[in-house]
């Protein structure tokens, strides 16, 4: 799992999807907190968009295959205040 870019509007995070996965929900902390659910997507859906991060604060992610235990490696992510040049 990766985030990737900075954006203005969200956190965006990208993955390769599980061929068995029905689903995955999606969890976030802010530095050493704790983690709590901020969404969920399909099974064959490897992105996810934070757009309820706030803009300039650090969060960790990770990510739970739909009735499954472990959790995927952490990444950080963090909102910008300005959107990256589009080319």
């Amino acid at each position: 799992m990766a985030s990737v870019g900075l954006y203005s509007d969200r956190v965006q995070l990208n993955f390769t999807p599980l061929v068995s996965a029905t689903g995955y929900s999606i969890w976030r902390a802010e530095g050493a907190g704790a983690y709590a659910q901020v969404g969920t997507i399909p099974g064959n859906t490897g992105a996810f968009a934070d757009t309820t991060a706030v803009v300039g604060t650090t969060y960790n992610y990770k990510v739970q295959s739909a009735g499954g235990i472990r959790f995927s490696n952490i990444v950080s992510g963090l909102r910008s205040s300005i959107a990256a040049p589009v080319n």
